[in-house]
C-alpha cells in the first residue's frame, strides 16, 4: 500500500511543478513505477528436476522487458505484454541459488529475488 501512496505523491509533485512552471501537461506521460515479485514454484528440488518461476509484474505501461538470472550463470529474457511471465530451468549442480528478475517499463525499473535449494 505504501508503494501506491508514494506513486500518487510523486505524480502530485510532478503535476504541481508543471503547473508552477507553466509546462503543459500531456495525457499519458506519467506512468506508475514498475514493480515485480517472483513466485518460486519449486523452492526446494532434486538435481535434474525442472525449476519453475512466475514473475508477476506491476505498474509501468503493461509492456515489460524482463531479464531473469537463475544464480548459476544462466540468464533468460523476455518482452511481455501482460501481468506475468514464466521461466523454467534445470540446474546442473547442487546448492542454494538466488534468482534475480530485472524488470523495466516506461523508463522505470525494479529488481526482485527468490532462492532455490537444489539437492
Amino acid at each position: 500500500m505504501a508503494f501506491h501512496r508514494r506513486a500518487i505523491v510523486l505524480a502530485a509533485l510532478v503535476l504541481a511543478g508543471q503547473l508552477l512552471t507553466g509546462t503543459p501537461v500531456r495525457a499519458g506521460t506519467l506512468a506508475e513505477a514498475v514493480d515485480c515479485a517472483i513466485e518460486n514454484q519449486t523452492p526446494s528440488i532434486s538435481l535434474g528436476a525442472e525449476a519453475r518461476y512466475v514473475v508477476h509484474l506491476y505498474g509501468g505501461s503493461g509492456s515489460y522487458s524482463v531479464s531473469f538470472a537463475y544464480g548459476d550463470g544462466w540468464v533468460d529474457s523476455a518482452s511481455v505484454s501482460g501481468s506475468q511471465v514464466t521461466f523454467a530451468h534445470w540446474f546442473q549442480w547442487t546448492g542454494t541459488f538466488t534468482q534475480t528478475a530485472r524488470v523495466s517499463s516506461m523508463g522505470s525499473s525494479a529488481t526482485c529475488t527468490a532462492r532455490t535449494q537444489v539437492w
